[in-house]
């Protein structure tokens, strides 16, 4: 009887393959991390949908007015006000103690996947913030959301004034330990103020404490009043500034003013 003879792998012709299999995975891993950060953006995109729409939603139910970006005495923030239009689960109790303490009260419409950035007490991310509005300073914060003092009026603009809401954001990202989910007390919004530090450095990523950017490229999402969503550097909401080289906001996507 004849016996086949089985010719096994030699040390040497073993190592070859496992050099050549590392050599592909090198070359694959960049590619399937391009790729991984890309469905992020993408998810992130979809958060920022919406919560453009629920704001959309929020001035169709109150004659066009933005809601304020946080309520003195209430403690109440834009993500509170806005959880009816974007099916999250706060409780009044949960608002009233400015705290959400449980995990199912956490909302992955806020958080964006690629935001690593720690928070503090037991807070769950909020990775998007407001466009803030002063009559005080409306030189740099013309946006669309005022803050809501006891006794007095609110600040908001109204949808109508809006010159071209294509081209005005009304929510985009910002990265912080403060920026935290049911603590509208504690992030006293600062969507805008980063941004404006892109104007003073040559960074695109972290500035001032704030991580603005996806995969190190300096892209972010960013909400616009008709409720479309721009993915793009932050520096692009400077596009159309009146004055630049300055923080004035006068014709930049902060504007509610700005012209079409």
């Amino acid at each position: 009887m004849k016996y086949l003879k089985i010719k096994g792998f030699t040390l040497i012709e073993l190592l070859i393959v496992i050099a050549i299999l590392g050599i592909l995975l090198s070359l694959l891993l960049p590619s399937l991390s391009a790729a991984r950060e890309k469905a992020k953006f993408a998810v992130c995109k979809s958060n920022q949908k919406q919560i453009g729409i629920g704001y959309v939603t929020y001035t169709s139910m109150n004659n066009g007015f933005y809601p304020a970006v946080f309520e003195h005495g209430s403690y109440l923030g834009w993500d509170d006000v806005l959880s009816p239009y974007l099916g999250l689960n706060y409780t009044q109790e949960q608002i009233a103690k400015n705290r959400i303490e449980d995990s199912k009260y956490e909302s992955l419409v806020l958080a964006c996947p690629s935001d690593d950035v720690p928070r503090g007490n037991n807070g769950f991310k909020r990775s998007y913030n407001a466009s803030e509005y002063s009559s005080n300073l409306k030189h740099i914060l013309n946006g669309l959301m005022g803050y809501k003092y006891p006794g007095e009026p609110y600040e908001s603009i109204n949808l109508a004034k809006v010159t071209d809401p294509s081209n005005v954001v009304v929510s985009g990202e910002t990265w912080a330990g403060w920026n935290r989910q049911g603590t509208g007390y504690d992030n006293h919004t600062k969507l805008i103020l980063p941004y404006y530090n892109l104007l003073r450095t040559h960074a695109n990523d972290i500035i001032e404490g704030f991580f603005l950017c996806h995969d190190g490229k300096g892209l972010a999402n960013f909400s616009m009043v008709d409720g479309h969503v721009k993915g793009m550097n932050g520096k692009r909401i400077f596009d159309g500034q009146k004055y630049p080289g300055t923080n004035l906001c006068a014709g930049t996507m902060i504007d509610y003013e700005r012209e079409d």
